[in-house]
């Protein structure tokens, strides 16, 4: 029997048997999925690989049995094994008030087109997130102060229409492309349907709060780049 069958296999057992009785405490499920998540990262050498694993055995095993079908304890739990994963890519949600604080509509012709060259020149012509060669786009990347609620500019990099769809995903939803994006996520990040759902879940709400809000917008690190 393959190795990674073995572990969950017996991780299975371990959950249904010794703690078929507790399975009304949620505090005891939470732990079982971190005990997984450690357990089969050090089995497994903690590669990317052990992490979907574990994710795919708290969605199978815990969410599916322990939880009886209990969507938002099922949601917390995924949330909990992500905790401290960091995506190499990520949805970038832009708050609502800020739609129209796009580089390329505001800035003139010749100045976006320096902006986006320079970008592609700094990536030596491969995305800068997946590393995948060929057509290249610029992306905006703005940081977000949530107490002042400043929008801040912090760089013009080059990523693939690929990548693009994933970070603009709600954009990429309503032209159809959703399925697509979503596989993407996972290959580049090595990640679960279920932890792509959870983080998409987690954007959602930040987005929602954010938008809340009105927003300033600082491009100083534009400025200092002699470009106007």
């Amino acid at each position: 029997m393959p190795p990674q069958i073995f572990c969950r296999e017996f991780l299975q057992k371990i959950f249904l048997v010794f703690l078929g009785g507790a399975a009304g405490f949620f505090g005891v499920r939470v732990f079982a999925a971190g005990f997984g998540e450690r357990f089969c990262r050090g089995f497994f050498g903690g590669n990317l690989w052990a992490q979907a694993f574990a994710a795919d055995l708290l969605r199978a095993n815990f969410c599916g049995g322990l939880c009886g079908g209990c969507q938002a304890a099922a949601v917390y739990a995924i949330l909990y094994v992500m905790k401290g994963k960091t995506f190499r890519l990520q949805f970038q949600l832009v708050p609502d008030g800020c739609w129209y604080t796009n580089l390329r509509s505001a800035l003139p012709r010749a100045v976006w087109d320096k902006l986006r060259r320079a970008a592609y020149a700094r990536a030596g012509g491969k995305c800068s997130i997946c590393g995948a060669p060929g057509r290249l786009e610029a992306h905006e990347v703005w940081s977000y102060d949530d107490k002042k609620h400043i929008q801040k500019l912090e760089d013009i990099i080059a990523v693939c229409p690929a990548c693009h769809e994933v970070i603009h995903i709600g954009r990429t939803a309503l032209l159809g492309r959703e399925p697509q994006a979503q596989a993407h996520f996972m290959k580049v990040n090595g990640c679960t349907q279920s932890e792509y759902h959870a983080a998409l879940g987690e954007a959602n709400r930040i987005h929602a709060e954010r938008s809340r809000h009105e927003w300033v917008t600082d491009i100083t690190k534009l400025r200092s780049r002699d470009l106007f």
